[in-house]
């Protein structure tokens, strides 16, 4: 609808030209303020006489600057006057105005439109009665008030809500489901809510399923906290492998576990889970020989088939079950190929300390507390490498110490592998590397270079620089040789992952890949976005990008990519992945997380902040900024602030314990906080069932 002004009157001081079919005209001087904003309808018509149809004519003024309109000539069957100077214009009410106010159908609001509820009252065959949406909530159903069968809400959170049964405040249902909900404390679940009970859940926390489901609702739930995590029925029971458990009788859902429940008839079925212990004991049916099948017994025993009946046997303790086995007490970590006749699921224990196993050429990492068990999301093949490293301790708010840099540069990167601390500077041949992360040496890179990042795999150090075809690769950190990558671009940022290393460039669609870190090729970004950090986790490349943007993209290889949206716009200046998160931060005091690096949430970093670089180690991720402050995080939602030192901080790595960064400048400064290793770490890897179903 067009909008209205009182009194919008005024005389014509400059007439269109040619006066019967000019489109253009000028108000007197300083007039122009007193009519509405276009569009809008206005009537013209001769000094000192009524408009009439035989002299006015009704014009559409389609745009105004000061005092000269725009205007569309000879509207709704009115005929196109000669307007000379001294003509009346104003907004008057015409039949367009009037049948824009006939019918709210044909209504357009501009402003808030207040009322108490709509009712819809349905067409032929809706004969149940009238629908009315009646509102919102913060959260959930209403809980006061009275209402009526077929009423409606949508809540503040998205939910669709539906009054099953009318009264004070009547029955409700969700029909909408709420899709993925990451919960780390008690509460009660949505229809259709797929619980995520995250890294940062405690002890003792309770999901209550959701009251009043329909027929056929269904409740998922996936552990991924270091803790057990109980679920109750609500109004309703729950049925594990037969077993029934009352409204009021928790059902205790393991680490690293994950349910799919599915209601009828007041009671909440398991009807799939990933919980070994579930999924052992169980009569399974073997014909034709049953070789290399596996099961899991309820006390933990690996059993195999006999491959001739259904018989199940304990293997000896120096067959397959038994694939590595030790105690760190000094060192922080053991790594060991293991040799398996299939590929299988491997369930690893940690004693009376936690650890960390990281598994295979993908390398999936689980953090196993102390006394406790648990098993890898995918089968391993034969032949993989896993690693087995020590929890840490230490209250990373008690602050970062300083070291010294070898030499006065605009430091950008740094890395960690094979015992070493290697950083890299932007506008110099300097490097510098460590073996303590507290007292460095000099190096030298290949050439004077912009050098951005760096990174460590498969027995490589490896450069990238801005604005140049040069790279470098070392084998040591200290001795380093030039490379050469596909094309002079801004490369901002190479990463290490299954096999490969993969370097985004700025600006540009062109990435690059290498499989030994010498020789690249290209390869093809979804977008010319201001690409600037990459990561490598859970089997999944992630890059980020600046702008400020909303620019990430993931790929399974390192060469195809794929786009994807970050949670907000920002100039995401550092991409991490640990403990199966992805975690990115910006420039602008923003963070954001992801468990598969496709889906992204907004964290709660502290936004007063200049975010730089973020890491992961030791059961944290730590973000520094550009002002000397410090951010740690468990689960890169959550996050707790303390400050270093006063220096522009552009790169973190961890290592061995200790989280480094160096700072832009030119500048010497270095920052480095040791964690504590928790010894001893008793631990067991056991080959498990060699299929997943």
């Amino acid at each position: 609808m067009d909008a209205l002004k009182n009194f919008a009157y005024s005389t014509v001081a400059t007439p269109p030209s040619p006066a019967t079919s000019g489109t253009s005209l000028v108000v007197a001087s300083g007039q122009g303020a007193l009519f509405p904003a276009a569009p809008f309808d206005a009537t013209i018509w001769p000094a000192g006489v009524q408009p009439l149809s035989t002299n006015a004519e009704i014009v559409r003024v389609t745009a105004v600057a000061t005092d000269t309109f725009t205007i569309t000539r000879a509207q709704y069957g009115t005929t196109a006057q000669s307007i000379t100077a001294g003509y009346q214009i104003a907004q008057t009410i015409d039949a367009n105005l009037l049948n824009q106010l006939a019918s709210l159908s044909g209504a357009t609001f501009t402003g808030q439109v207040s009322v108490p509820d709509i009712q819809i009252t349905g067409i032929t065959g809706a004969t149940a009665g009238n629908t009315r949406l009646v509102g919102t909530t913060a959260s959930g159903a209403p809980t006061t008030g009275t209402f009526s069968a077929g009423d409606a809400i949508i809540d503040q959170t998205g939910t669709i809500w539906f009054c099953i049964t009318g009264g004070t405040p009547g029955t409700w249902t969700n029909e909408i489901p709420n899709s993925l909900v990451v919960r780390s404390a008690t509460a009660t679940a949505g229809v259709g809510e797929f619980t995520i009970f995250g890294i940062s859940g405690t002890s003792g926390q309770t999901i209550t399923l959701p009251a009043n489901p329909q027929n056929g609702a269904i409740y998922q739930i996936k552990n991924l906290s270091a803790y057990t995590v109980n679920i109750l029925g609500g109004t309703n029971s729950i049925s594990v492998s037969g077993t029934l458990y009352g409204a009021s009788t928790p059902y205790t859902i393991p680490l690293n576990a994950a349910y799919t429940f599915v209601y009828t008839g007041g009671v909440w079925f398991c009807f799939t889970t990933t919980d070994i212990n579930k999924m052992g004991g169980l009569p399974l049916a073997i014909s034709g020989g049953g070789t290399g099948l596996s099961s899991i017994g309820s006390n933990n025993t690996v059993l195999t088939s006999n491959g001739t009946t259904a018989s199940w046997q304990a293997p000896a303790a120096s067959g397959l079950s038994y694939l590595m086995q030790g105690q760190l007490s000094s060192t922080n970590s053991q790594s060991a190929t293991i040799t398996l006749g299939a590929s299988s699921i491997l369930m690893l224990y940690a004693g009376t300390n936690g650890a960390t196993f990281t598994v295979g050429q993908n390398a999936y990492t689980y953090n196993v507390p102390a006394n406790s068990t648990v098993s890898t999301s995918t089968l391993i093949a034969s032949g993989s490498n896993v690693t087995v490293q020590t929890s840490y301790t230490g209250t990373i708010s008690t602050g970062f110490s300083s070291s010294t840099l070898p030499s006065s540069s605009a430091w950008s990167g740094v890395t960690y592998g094979n015992g070493y601390y290697v950083a890299v500077a932007s506008g110099t041949t300097a490097g510098a590397y460590s073996t303590n992360g507290t007292s460095w040496t000099a190096s030298t890179m290949p050439s004077s270079r912009n050098w951005d990042s760096v990174t460590y795999g498969n027995g490589y150090f490896v450069a990238v620089a801005s604005g140049t075809t040069t790279g470098a690769y070392s084998t040591n950190g200290t001795t380093w040789t030039a490379s050469t990558m596909p094309s002079s671009l801004y490369w901002t940022g190479v990463t290490y992952g299954n096999g490969t290393f993969v370097a985004v460039a700025s600006g540009y669609t062109t990435g690059a890949y290498s499989t030994n870190g010498t020789s690249w090729t290209a390869s093809t970004m979804p977008s010319n976005a201001a690409w600037t950090s990459i990561a490598y986790g859970n089997g999944t490349f992630v890059a980020v990008a600046g702008g400020p943007s909303t620019s990430g993209a993931y790929s399974t290889n390192g060469t195809t990519w794929t786009a994807c949206t970050l949670a907000q716009s920002g100039s995401w200046d550092s991409v991490t992945w640990g403990n199966g998160i992805f975690v990115a931060v910006a420039s602008q005091g923003y963070n954001t997380y992801s468990i598969n690096g496709i889906n992204w949430n907004n964290g709660n970093i502290n936004s007063s902040y200049s975010w730089n670089c973020v890491t992961y180690g030791g059961g944290n991720f730590v973000a520094v900024s550009s002002n000397g402050n410090v951010a740690y995080s468990v689960d890169g939602n959550i996050w707790t602030s303390s400050t270093a030192t006063n220096a522009n901080f552009t790169a973190i790595t961890w290592g061995n314990g200790y989280f480094v960064t160096v700072a832009n400048g030119p500048s010497t400064v270095a920052n480095y906080f040791k964690q504590t290793a928790a010894h001893p770490v008793t631990y067991t890897v056991l080959q498990g069932p060699t299929s997943v179903y």
